[in-house]
């Protein structure tokens, strides 16, 4: 069996990957006959993801500020009980 030609073997491993790609994305449930979809798809999930780690910031924030917003509350109360406290 006489080595291949460097072409040759350029060409053969190129289709390799190609069709092994091909075929990994088609498992991962990716229509790879169109791209153009399946990169809408793919920006549709990032923009997903952005918005929910958002949410989180969001939901993060709203809890710290009424945590905050009870504890002045509490503390302006205590102040308004001891000044209108009558002393004996």
């Amino acid at each position: 069996m006489q080595p291949l030609p460097p072409e040759e073997l350029q060409r053969l491993v190129q289709e390799a990957a190609e069709r092994g790609t091909k075929q990994a994305l088609v498992q991962m449930g990716m229509n790879m006959d169109e791209p153009i979809e399946a990169q809408k798809d793919m920006a549709f999930l990032r923009a997903q993801r952005k918005a929910s780690e958002n949410m989180g910031t969001v939901i993060r924030r709203t809890v710290l500020v009424a945590a905050l917003t009870g504890l002045l509350t509490i503390a302006w109360l205590g102040i308004q009980a001891a000044i209108h406290t009558p002393v004996k």
